[in-house]
């Protein structure tokens, strides 16, 4: 190759994208000096490899070919094929086949419908006193051995008998077809197709002719540069710049569907570059001489348009602009040591000497200008603006999230919404019944398969609760006592050992779903006339209070500090909505055992369970004594407002003794009679019994106030796995409508007095009672 006085600098971009999955869709392939770079684009970042190939001092064109994933599988510079990488690229082959000067227009597409295989297109002009020759040209490569490429006969598709300079753009593929427009002085704009079988030769379609712009300009259709685009209308209008001499300021256009078109002048100087960008429409990017990179707003109906300057561009008035795989429109700078960029999914700001990557391909035109030749597919870049709603409760799933493109409408893409399982939520760009957790968005190009991730999180309304994770009273909450307040809390607070939390005045305390309040060793809750339930927002089943001890100790404080947790509630106050509304341990566990509750004109409500005892022996100077648990005046009830998954026994006793009931209501007011028990006993010992409304003794007949058991399967159950010093005494109690008034299994010495018992139907089976 001739050494040339003035030169270009060229730069080769080929994209390859047809895997939803393949983020890397290409790379440019730079000579710089006598080597070459492979400039390999991703989403988010730029990576230089050397590719340390000897390519000859001075170089035209280059360009690369990439399989589904857009790893390069060979490359071009100027008609030289390099292939086989896992011996440095050594192999290389011809790919022209005559002697007419190359062009800078050169493409490697994939060859339609056919995997592994691709045409390699390009202009080569004819040389000046040559009477015949030059035109546009394609040659199959089959690739699908990398190791060993395999390069077909070239073909003319366009045979052009002038020595201009000319230009070629190429349509998305389609049905296995593309469409190959081309341009010169004599024919004007032609259209060819490119189907598996190569490029039509002599059938094409005259677009528009060469005296389109009047007869005498047919020169402006000697193109050395030609873009296309697809409108909203769906519709192809061709774009190109010319190198002829008096009209290098001059920009053409035409729809190839309606065949309208336009001459711009912007009297912006010599216009070296253009780019469409289909994140804008009717928008198209200029390099000039005359100041730098322009947004040029055209309108092709009446041939006007509106150029505005990009900040910091005045050092790329001469080059090519190309969309990059990133979806960027880059440039090169005038000194050829920089590649700028165009960030469309930054408001179109211009970036300078944003990669660092020196060129070095030549071409004479009485000026140099980098030259970046079309690449094969259109890219859309885009970003996904995502939000979402909150939802109101834990456990909720009705939250709803939504994604937004940055450019089109949402019917332009694919979506796919998974959750943290991987499992598809939706494939709409939005998505709804969503529970609390992390969800993933993708989006998907339908023309360039371009996909675009996004994460989203539905999260709970942090209004929902007044505190939303696990409180330490005091350290992160308000100094007793509380009164006449309403708090809520989604996991529940523990109150620390040592310290004593007062409630009263109708203060409510709310919780979420599974929600605990802990009452450490040594702490006290104190509820005075105030209620413990779950948010009146989220009606959800919270844990209930525990009332935490130390297995190792006894309950009483003449030696000290009670060592063991306590809970005192008084003066009508309230547990309901809890799967167990007290319990004496931690939950599911026998730690921590001991825990005292001393409760008096107070309810517990609607729970599965209403208190719970486990194993514990209330030991002093190594002698047991009763627990000093007690409850006087209680209600235990369940009714129809009840939302716990089932309901066992209002008070469950294990392994404890001495625990006493006075004058206590325990009563079923539910529809349905469940299988449930009044109070449930499993080596413990209790006492039940009634209260004197006066202060005489032996009370007087008539002012003995009972305890009560109604509706239940059994009012009180008692049994033991063997012998036990616990004492059972049921006394003054009216067991009302029960099944089973009291059942005792291997309790010895157990004693009832002074009770009434008003049995209900049994509705099992009567076996031979019946009849």
């Amino acid at each position: 190759m001739k050494k040339l006085k003035f030169f270009f600098s060229i730069i080769i971009f080929t994209l390859v994208m047809n895997s939803l999955t393949a983020q890397t869709s290409g790379s440019w392939i730079l000579p710089y000096s006598i080597n070459v770079n492979q400039l390999k684009f991703e989403p988010n970042t730029q990576t230089i490899i050397p590719l340390n190939q000897f390519v000859g001092e001075y170089t035209l064109n280059s360009a690369g070919g990439y399989d589904d994933n857009g790893d390069l599988l060979f490359f071009a510079v100027d008609y030289l094929l390099y292939y086989d990488e896992y011996n440095g690229w050594d192999n290389s082959d011809y790919v022209k086949g005559d002697n007419n000067e190359l062009n800078s227009e050169i493409q490697i597409i994939n060859k339609p419908g056919i995997t592994g295989n691709y045409f390699f297109i390009l202009y080569s002009k004819r040389n000046n006193g040559d009477t015949e020759g030059g035109g546009f040209y394609y040659t199959e490569i089959d690739a699908t051995d990398p190791e060993q490429v395999q390069i077909g006969q070239q073909e003319k598709f366009r045979g052009v008998d002038v020595a201009g300079v000319m230009a070629f753009a190429l349509t998305e593929e389609e049905n296995g077809e593309r469409y190959v427009y081309t341009s010169d002085h004599q024919e004007g704009l032609l259209r060819h197709t490119m189907n598996s079988n190569g490029i039509t030769s002599g059938n094409y379609d005259i677009v528009v002719n060469q005296n389109y712009f009047g007869i005498g300009n047919e020169f402006y259709f000697d193109a050395y540069n030609m873009e296309l685009i697809k409108d909203n209308n769906d519709e192809t209008i061709i774009a190109w710049i010319t190198t002829h001499e008096g009209d290098k300021d001059k920009l053409f256009m035409v729809n190839a569907d309606t065949q309208e078109g336009a001459l711009f002048e912007p009297q912006l100087g010599r216009i070296s570059g253009i780019e469409f960008t289909i994140q804008e429409e009717n928008i198209i990017y200029l390099s000039c001489s005359n100041g730098g990179i322009y947004k040029y707003e055209y309108d092709i109906a009446t041939g006007s348009g509106a150029a505005t300057l990009l900040p910091n561009s005045s050092d790329y008035k001469r080059t090519f602009l190309q969309t990059a795989p990133d979806g960027r429109i880059y440039a090169v700078s005038d000194d050829r040591d920089d590649l700028g960029r165009i960030d469309l999914a930054d408001n179109g700001n211009f970036y300078n000497n944003y990669i660092s990557i020196y060129v070095n391909s030549v071409y004479d035109d009485n000026d140099y200008y980098s030259i970046l030749p079309e690449n094969g597919n259109y890219i859309k870049f885009f970003t996904l603006e995502v939000d979402s709603n909150q939802v109101a409760c834990p456990g909720d799933c009705n939250g709803y999230a939504w994604a937004t493109p940055s450019t089109g409408n949402e019917g332009d893409y694919t979506w796919v919404w998974t959750d943290e399982n991987q499992n598809i939520v939706s494939t709409a760009f939005d998505a709804d019944n969503l529970c609390e957790g992390q969800y993933v968005v993708c989006a998907t190009d339908t023309i360039s398969n371009y996909t675009v991730c996004d994460t989203i999180e539905i999260t709970l309304d942090p209004n929902t609760f007044d505190y939303n994770t696990m409180q330490y009273y005091p350290s992160t909450l308000p100094t007793s006592p509380w009164n006449n307040v309403t708090l809520s809390f989604k996991d529940g607070f523990t109150i620390a050992s040592g310290e004593t939390l007062e409630l009263t005045n109708n203060t409510k305390l709310m919780f979420g779903e599974d929600a605990r309040l802990i009452i450490e060793p040594g702490a006290k809750l104190i509820v005075d006339n105030s209620t413990l339930t779950n948010h009146n927002l989220c009606p959800a089943v919270w844990s209930g209070v525990e009332v935490w001890g130390d297995p190792s100790t006894h309950q009483f404080e003449f030696s000290g500090p009670c060592a063991q947790g306590k809970l005192i509630m008084e003066n009508n106050s309230v547990i309901e909505h809890a799967m167990v509304g007290a319990r004496t341990h931690l939950k599911n566990s026998s730690a921590k055992a001991g825990g005292i509750i001393q409760a008096e004109e107070s309810s517990f409500l609607n729970c599965a369970r209403g208190v719970e005892f486990w194993q514990y022996a209330n030991i002093y100077n190594s002698k047991e004594y009763d627990n000093v648990s007690k409850f006087n005046e209680c209600v235990f009830d369940i009714n129809n407002n009840s939302i716990v998954p089932f309901f066992d026994a209002f008070a469950y006793l294990y392994g404890v003794k001495g625990i006493s009931f006075v004058k206590c209501d325990f009563t079923n007011n539910k529809d349905a009679l469940p299988a449930a028990k009044g109070i449930n006993s499993l080596n413990a010992g209790f006492s039940i019994d009634g209260k004197c409304d006066v202060q005489i003794k032996p009370c007087p007949a008539g002012h003995y106030q009972q305890s009560y058991f109604h509706n239940l399967e059994c009012g009180v159950w008692a049994s033991n796995t063997g012998t036990t010093n616990k004492a059972i005494t049921v006394e003054n109690t009216f067991f009302d409508s029960n099944i089973t008034g009291v059942y005792l299994s291997n309790v010895d010495d157990a004693v009832i007095l002074f009770c009434d018992f008003n049995i209900a139907k049994n509705t099992g089976d009567a076996g031979i009672c019946e009849g």
